[in-house]
Parts: C-alpha cells; structure tokens; sequence
C-alpha cells in the first residue's frame, strides 16, 4: 500500500533539500565539477523541475515499497540510508569512474541523495 503523503511529503524534500544543497551550499562547488557555468547551467526551468518532481515521485514511490507498510522510524531510516548509500552513490560511483567525473562531484551527489533519501526514510517511519 501506497503512503501518499508520504510520498508527497518526499517529492517536497526534494526540493527543499536540493535547493539549498545545490544553491548556497554547494552550487558553486558543484559548478565547478561538473565543468558547468553560470550561463550554462538549469536548461529549461520547467523541464529540469517538472522531470526533477517526476524522479522524485518514482523514487518515493519505490522507497515506500522497499520499507514496507508497518515500518517503524528506526527501520525506515536504515532502509533509506541503504537506499541512498549502498543503491544511488554507488551507481554514481560506477557512471562517475566510467564518465571520468571528478571526486568532488561525486561527493556533493552522492551526499546529497544520501541524506534525501534519509530525510524521506524520516518521513515514511513518522508516518507509518
């Protein structure tokens, strides 16, 4: 069974995670290794958003399955930190090695889906 407010509480985090992630705190670091500038950066705005909520969606979705029903905080939380270490920074670790991508761009990704999917392993184990 599906918890969607959790899910809908997941797609928001997002957002309210990676803006400030990839803004302020670490927008310009991320820049830097990903070999982007301020001119080329975003493409189109509801492109990148509407496609960044559609994945936030999926994700929330599948991370609701894998941590189940009846799940308490405790296991929600190590679900969603499995799922953010050991599934998404690792299949960056695979694409960023083959892409030659730097190690400083691979920690800010990989961190920040680490603690998203935590924040939203938070939000299913409170609601559940």
């Amino acid at each position: 069974m599906i918890n969607w407010l959790g899910v809908g509480l997941s797609v928001l985090a997002v957002f309210l995670i990676g803006g400030p992630w990839y803004g302020p705190l670490f927008g310009k670091a991320w820049m830097k290794a990903s070999g982007l500038s301020e001119e080329m950066k975003g493409g189109h705005k509801g492109v990148v958003f509407g496609g960044a909520a559609v994945a936030g969606l999926i994700a929330a979705i599948a991370l609701n399955f894998l941590i189940g029903p009846e799940a308490g905080l405790m296991r929600a939380v190590t679900v969603g930190l499995a799922a953010g270490v050991g599934l998404v920074t690792m299949s960056f670790v695979i694409n960023y090695l083959f892409a030659a991508r730097t190690m400083a761009l691979l920690v800010i990704d990989g961190a920040y889906n680490i603690v998203l999917f935590a924040v939203m392993g938070v939000i299913f184990g409170a609601l559940g």
